[in-house]
Parts: C-alpha cells; sequence; structure tokens
C-alpha cells in the first residue's frame, strides 16, 4: 500500500495571461525545486484555458499534489487576483511566481527553513536578479542580469516606505500574516505587492536571505503586449498609483495625529534644502574665486614666457647674419 503524499506546506501562486512558452518554463522552474511539499494554484487571467491545459498537462505527473486552476476574467488588478489564489489556502506559506519568472532549485528549500527557525518573521526575502531578456521564436536571448539588494542586505520598514527593493518572486510568506495584515487590496492594479508588504511590516519582522542569488525577476524591455512587463508598459500607472498610495496613507495618519507636524517636518525639510543651497552656492564662489586666482597668476607667468621667449628668438637671427659676416666674408674679395 502506498503512503499517501503528506500535506503540502506551500501554496504556489502563478499569475499567467496567454503566455504559454513563459508559463511552460515557469512550472518547469517550479517542479525541479529540492522541496516538493507544495500545492500549485493557477491564475488564468483572461487567457486561452485550452493552450493553459496543454502547458500543464505536459507536467501534470511531475506535480507532488494536484494543480488547481481558476478562471478569472474579473475586472480586477493584476496584483489583486493574486488574492484568488490564496482565498482557500490552509498551507503555512505563501509564493508568488508570476509566469515569467524563475528561482534557483534551492529557493523554497532555503526560505521554508528560514521561516521554520523563526517564527517570528512574517516573511523571508532573498538575493534577487534582474534579467532583461527578448523572447522571440528561437526561445529566450538574455540581454543583461543585474543583481538587486535591500539596503544593509536587509528588508526593513524603514527603507519600504521609500520603495519594494526585492520583487514578489523574492519572497515567501507566512499566509497567516498575509491574513492579519488584510490580504491583497483588490482595487490596487498594480503595486498591490508593495502595499501588502507596507502592511507586513508594520505587523512584524521580515527576514533576509543573504548569500547566493536564489530569485530572479525576469523583464523584457522590447517586448509589447502580452509579453511586456507591467512595470514597464504601465510605468505611468505605477507612478499615479505610488501617489495615491503614499496619500491614503498620509489622510490615515493625519485622521489619527492631525496634520500640524507634517506641515512642521515639511517646512524643516524645505529650509534645510534652502540652507544647504546656499551653503553650496557660497562654496562654488568660493572655488570659483580661488580658481580665477590661479589662473590668473598662471597666465601671468605663461605671457612672461612668451616675452623672453620671443625676444630670444627676434635677437638670434640678427646674431647668426652678424657671425656670417665675419666668418663667411662676401666672395670675389677685392682685385
Amino acid at each position: 500500500m502506498e503512503t499517501p503524499p503528506s500535506a503540502p506546506r506551500v501554496r504556489i501562486v502563478v499569475r499567467t495571461h496567454d503566455r504559454p512558452q513563459l508559463l511552460a518554463r515557469a512550472l518547469d522552474d517550479i517542479v525541479e525545486q529540492s522541496y516538493q511539499e507544495w500545492q500549485m494554484v493557477i491564475i488564468n487571467h483572461r487567457g486561452d484555458r485550452a493552450t493553459l491545459d496543454d502547458v500543464v498537462k505536459a507536467r501534470a505527473d511531475r506535480f507532488p499534489h494536484e494543480c488547481l486552476i481558476v478562471d478569472s476574467d474579473h475586472p480586477i488588478g493584476r496584483d489583486a487576483i493574486i488574492g484568488l489564489g490564496i482565498a482557500d489556502a490552509d498551507t503555512e506559506y505563501v509564493a508568488i511566481h508570476d509566469d515569467d519568472d524563475t528561482w534557483a532549485p534551492d529557493f523554497l528549500t532555503r526560505t521554508v527553513s528560514w521561516l521554520d527557525t523563526h517564527p517570528e518573521h512574517v516573511a523571508v526575502a532573498v538575493k534577487t536578479d534582474i534579467i532583461q531578456e527578448r523572447v522571440d521564436q528561437d526561445g529566450v536571448i538574455i540581454l543583461s542580469q543585474t543583481p538587486i539588494r535591500p539596503p544593509f542586505a536587509r528588508v526593513s520598514l524603514f527603507d519600504l516606505v521609500h520603495a519594494a527593493h526585492v520583487p514578489p518572486i523574492g519572497y515567501l510568506f507566512r499566509r497567516s500574516a498575509i491574513e492579519s495584515a488584510g490580504g491583497f487590496d483588490a482595487t490596487l492594479s498594480v503595486l498591490g505587492d508593495w502595499d501588502l508588504m507596507l502592511r507586513l511590516a508594520v505587523d512584524g519582522q521580515i527576514g533576509y536571505l543573504d548569500g547566493e542569488t536564489l530569485a530572479y525577476w525576469r523583464q523584457r524591455p522590447q517586448s509589447e503586449g502580452a509579453l511586456a512587463n507591467s512595470v514597464i508598459g504601465d510605468l505611468d500607472l505605477h507612478r499615479q498609483t505610488d501617489r495615491e498610495l503614499r496619500d491614503r496613507a498620509l489622510r490615515e495618519y493625519i485622521e489619527r495625529n492631525g496634520i500640524g507636524g507634517l506641515l512642521y517636518i515639511a517646512r524643516y525639510a524645505d529650509e534645510l534644502y534652502a540652507q544647504s543651497r546656499h551653503e553650496a552656492w557660497l562654496r562654488a564662489r568660493e572655488v570659483e574665486a580661488h580658481v580665477t586666482e590661479r589662473i590668473e597668476e598662471q597666465t601671468k607667468h605663461l605671457e612672461a614666457m612668451i616675452a623672453q621667449y620671443a625676444h630670444h628668438y627676434s635677437v638670434f637671427p640678427s646674431l647668426r647674419r652678424a657671425m656670417s659676416r665675419v666668418f663667411h666674408p662676401r666672395r670675389g674679395g677685392y682685385s
């Protein structure tokens, strides 16, 4: 009698939309993980289901647990649909694996081990590389690979307020922490991961695995349509949503604390900036005056040298002519 498989500890949520070539690579990446106690949920957002089924069936015998597929044609944002894959999860951990990103084979092994030994952490992030690539009929061509690292090799609330330094592919989340933080905001079309990370970081500490790169955020700057990245294709939308999220947070803060402190900080920062600019201007004038003085000194020295050499070379031809008369008298002599 076969031993029944153990219950999955990780739910992997895969978002996809009519990118079968990339989805196939993502599924191959997942089944090659050294850690196998996972269940996958594929969110098919307005994509062709028959094509997706073909990609999944070709690999289904390598899944440790049944793969769930959720068809979504909701008019909600790309980030919000992640919530559809987490809604009924009963696993300890959750990972977000977009169909165009990849992991190193030990990503799950390392991150699960970290959260197992750090129960106080709400999530753990890993070193991540940005890979720029081009996809065509011949396959995937890597154009560049650049590491991205959070400041001081840690994910802090201090730095998250500025920006998300690690993309979703570089995280493993504790499911209970996501629920406590309120989950993904279904109203957001983009930056839902950053919004969630801010709330998670308020609730608890986020670990960081330093060392080798374990995740790869893949981008296609030359691609359009389904193959494009939202962060590149919808740059204006990202900037607009960033402002909206900050405005929302400011309103919440002001409702609790009033606006006085913010007005003081804004004016104080403005005056510090103005003072710094004035000091920089004064220093620039000092440097300019010093440089001008040195140029004038060097110019006078150069003019003296030119005058000296000009005098030398104007006298030399006269001496040469005189010496020529002494040592080389006129030919023919006197009769």
